[in-house]
């Protein structure tokens, strides 16, 4: 895959004076694609590859005062909806006690991705605007923040409930780690 450029106006291509494009230069960007999407777990043939789609991404979150050492950690496991730049679409309504019982949880919600309901509400004090979304009347998902106004709230439903059916559900997890609630300041 190709792709052209022009920056700083700095031109490094060695096109011919009378191209439509002499002042841009072009740079071959397959491998870093091909090394993301075998990252990713992509088959692909290195061309008309533009960019990784959606994807759920599961987060092992541990408990601050576990030891690494304790094979048995206190974990709960949850996922988010990822856009293909790695923003956050939304994230799952609730923790599950076990990676298992998480995936199956976006199976459903992929699965039932035609009975999804959006329901977007202002919270009381602030006027801002969250969302979560129901499958059969059952709440799955939520925004992942607040919104100043009820059509950024609409919008941003609206791209998690597009993301969800063409999402790839992602193997393995990434720790996350609890902060410590009793730190000192010195």
């Amino acid at each position: 895959m190709m792709f052209t450029s022009r920056m700083s106006g700095v031109r490094t291509g060695t096109r011919g004076a009378s191209s439509p494009l002499s002042n841009v230069s072009t740079v071959a960007c397959a491998p870093a694609v091909s090394r993301a999407f075998r990252r990713a777990g992509i088959e692909h043939s290195g061309r008309n590859v533009h960019m990784l789609p959606p994807r759920f991404i599961f987060l092992a979150m541990v408990a601050s005062g576990d030891d690494e050492s304790v094979a048995d950690r206190q974990q709960t496991t949850a996922w988010m909806l990822c856009s293909p730049n790695n923003r956050i679409l939304g994230r799952g309504e609730r923790a599950f006690d076990t990676e298992a019982q998480c995936r199956d949880a976006v199976l459903e919600v992929v699965a039932g991705a035609d009975r999804l309901h959006a329901v977007s509400t202002a919270l009381g004090t602030s006027g801002h605007w969250v969302w979560r979304v129901e499958l059969d009347g059952v709440p799955v998902a939520v925004s992942h923040r607040s919104y100043l106004r009820a059509r950024e709230s609409q919008y941003n439903v609206g791209r998690f409930l597009a993301a969800v059916p063409s999402a790839l559900v992602t193997g393995g997890r990434r720790v996350l780690r609890e902060a410590s609630r009793d730190r000192r300041v010195a």
